[in-house]
């Protein structure tokens, strides 16, 4: 399948939208929903903000990208090319609103979106629902981000040295993960101490000295792969092996079930179950466990309450955690079960049993 064919197929599958909820357009404005429907656009600016650079009406015999000025040659040449989204800009100056641009085309008030406002309907329920399961093409750009996403960690880890700070750390990440072609969407960094601490830390300039955690969502054309490593400069107590021990354990739990039509409580469940058989019952109440992923780092927390069902070609990172230490890889759920896409390289690994199968998860990396 080319670019213009996903894309087409996209469209088709708005345009059903359209059809169910009697409007006569959806606007799609999130980085994540533009980056789905363009086949792999990249709509962003700062990466501090989920709104696109551009904002695509889909009507039912249309499909129209909103910009400025400032950006309409970029996104025609290089993140729209080769769709059948055709670009209409106007001067940054003038300060048209969407619905005005909207009005042009079509009633504002017959139209749909995603979480925009106004006096759209709200459809981002049904489009979100869209992206949670890829196409074949989109499986395969996703390996190649999951695989770049990996190469980057990789050489963080292997460069990264005691009496660097945090900071310096999550400097050296960025580097390596731009120069795979992708952004650090998440770059968090621990330094001994701070991994016991804290589940989500951002970085500071505290010290490397025994050791490091390193959390990374990198994207690539809209999809997100995530992985934490731990990087240890000293010999771990029995404690601490024990405890990552049991993190591995969960983490193949999480894997080994997740599978095509496989209830995200039912799983969430026997994760809960491993953390009380390897005597960590209260620690998954510190952090959540992860869920399906793709054009968000997480598009669902899975939860004892998530009614979601798995399904084919969907991404999921799951990312447990004991205090003290995490495991954290992406996968994707394929109809032959998951296939770990984060995982290739020459990592320390630890061999585990779920669910009657032999898994391989990531030790810490002694240095």
């Amino acid at each position: 399948m080319n670019r213009r064919d996903e894309c087409r197929h996209k469209l088709a599958q708005v345009r059903e939208i359209l059809g169910r909820r009697q409007l006569k357009g959806i606007v799609l404005g999130a980085q994540n929903n533009v980056s789905w429907l363009s086949a792999g656009g990249e709509f962003h600016i700062a990466l501090s903000t989920t709104a696109a650079a551009g904002q695509i009406l889909v009507t039912p015999k249309d499909a129209v990208c909103f910009t400025e000025n400032i950006e309409a040659a970029r996104l025609a040449a290089e993140e729209l090319a080769g769709t059948d989204v055709r670009v209409e800009a106007g001067n940054w100056w003038e300060g048209k609103t969407l619905e005005q641009k909207v009005a042009a085309l079509v009633d504002p008030k017959q139209v749909g979106a995603d979480g925009l406002g106004g006096s759209f309907a709200d459809v981002s329920a049904e489009v979100a629902d869209l992206r949670l399961s890829l196409l074949d093409a989109e499986v395969e750009r996703f390996r190649v981000v999951a695989a770049r996403a990996e190469h980057a960690m990789w050489e963080t880890c292997r460069l990264v040295e005691p009496g660097m700070t945090e900071s310096e750390v999550a400097g050296l990440l960025a580097e390596q993960v731009y120069a795979q072609g992708c952004q650090p969407v998440v770059n968090l960094i621990a330094a001994d101490e701070r991994i016991r601490l804290y589940r989500h830390p951002v970085p500071k300039a505290t010290r490397v000295n025994e050791r490091v955690m390193i959390v990374l969502c990198a994207r690539m054309k809209g999809l997100i792969a995530s992985l934490t490593r731990i990087v240890s400069f000293a010999e771990p107590d029995a404690d601490s092996i024990r405890r990552h021990e049991a993190c591995v354990k969960i983490d193949a739990t999480l894997i080994a079930n997740s599978r095509v039509d496989a209830e995200y409580a039912a799983i969430f469940d026997k994760a809960c179950k491993a953390y009380a058989d390897t005597g960590y019952a209260a620690e998954w109440h510190l952090h959540h466990q992860g869920g399906p992923a793709g054009y968000n780092t997480r598009e669902i927390r899975v939860n004892p309450s998530v009614k979601a069902k798995a399904r084919r070609n969907q991404p999921v990172a799951w990312n447990p955690s004991i205090t003290g230490t995490k495991s954290e890889d992406t996968i994707v759920i394929l109809d032959g079960g998951p296939e770990v896409v984060t995982c290739s390289l020459p990592w320390p690994m630890l061999e585990v049993e779920a669910e009657g199968e032999t898994w391989r998860r990531p030790d810490w990396l002694m240095m």
